[in-house]
């Protein structure tokens, strides 16, 4: 199985930095449908990965795909040879009686519909309960011993696409409710990221070092545990805000006119799937773009106290327009006073 997280990862980039008309050139031999539709005809292949976005694929009896075939809340009418994994999280997925998978097929939360003569070469998980295929090996070191265990790659993407889809799904919601206060924040991370960013770093450091304090004595334990209940719902919420302004600027690129709580799950979604996934692709420093958006939302939060008030985008220039107004009432009493002397 080729790694599709990575393939993913690579497209949702592309799809940030190219105009919308680029998408249906395809990156590379690699499909994305995007919201669309897309039919592989007879006799037609495709030499790369399908990703499916909320949109209609048919894959006709003769077609060919040499690749793996994501579907993420779409449709997916395949009756023809699939020669990768097949992994479908939410939608629909008909097999038709032609269909041949050589590969494994995972779905979570989908409809599959499968013909008789439909053919699945390789694993088949469905629904929950999902089969941990799984190899455990230990790890050694001096006088310790720790097992370690390697999940099917196929449970691995579909964790990582039920994660995505989840911050989706709480950004919807919170959109809904906090809309107003959604946009105070993003707007705020987005007109001054240095003073969210330091704001969010500051908090980050002293935040683990006041619960560490304060769990030190046991009557203060339940107040330590207040403190990190509520440091992670600002990150949550200033994560959120971030992805809703993303899915603003999305919905516009492509001339879209959508609900802010829609804007609000397909902006989380890719900003997710481009922190989390860089994470599956560079674990090393990974990390890094998680921990960087989390702090800039969460400093744009404390800022805007959870939204509730707007950031100045820029305090100089109205304290700079607070003096000159101050300036020119005093000319004008000033004037109003030789005035009065020469009558």
């Amino acid at each position: 199985m080729k790694k599709p997280a990575l393939i993913v990862f690579v497209i949702l980039i592309f799809v940030l930095m190219i105009p919308n008309k680029a998408l249906a050139r395809g990156l590379h031999d690699d499909k994305l449908v995007f919201g669309g539709t897309y039919v592989l005809s007879e006799g037609e292949r495709l030499d790369g990965d399908l990703v499916v976005f909320g949109g209609v694929v048919t894959l006709e009896p003769g077609s060919v795909v040499n690749g793996d075939i994501v579907l993420i809340g779409g449709t997916l009418d395949a009756d023809g040879q699939i020669n990768g994994d097949l992994v479908g999280l939410g939608g629909v997925v008909r097999l038709g009686e032609h269909t041949e998978v050589n590969g494994d097929l995972a779905t979570l939360g989908v409809a599959l519909l499968r013909a008789n003569g439909a053919q699945i070469r390789g694993q088949v998980v469905t629904g929950l309960g999902i089969p941990l295929k799984s190899n455990i090996r230990s790890t050694n070191l001096p006088g310790i011993s720790f097992p370690k265990i390697n999940f099917s790659p196929v449970v691995n993407l579909v964790w990582f696409v039920f994660r995505v889809l989840m911050w989706g799904f709480i950004a919807t919601i919170v959109v809904m409710i906090l809309e107003k206060h959604s946009s105070r924040v993003a707007q705020a991370a987005i007109t001054n990221p240095v003073i969210t960013l330091g704001l969010g770093l500051l908090l980050s450091i002293i935040s683990p070092i006041a619960v560490i304090l304060l769990a030190i004595t046991i009557i203060f334990i339940p107040i330590s545990i207040a403190i990190v209940m509520v440091f992670l719902i600002v990150w949550v919420f200033g994560v959120i805000s971030l992805g809703y302004e993303l899915g603003n600027r999305i919905v516009k690129m492509i001339n879209q006119d959508w609900a802010p709580a829609i804007n609000a799950g397909l902006g989380t979604i890719i900003l997710m799937f481009v922190v989390l996934g860089f994470d599956e692709v560079v674990p090393c420093i990974g990390v890094m773009p998680k921990f960087i958006v989390g702090i800039w939302g969460l400093g744009a939060v404390l800022i805007t106290r959870f939204g509730t008030q707007e950031y100045p985008e820029n305090p100089v220039i109205d304290h700079q327009n607070e003096i000159q107004g101050n300036s020119r009432d005093v000319e004008s009493i000033d004037h109003l006073s030789e005035n009065q002397g020469k009558s």
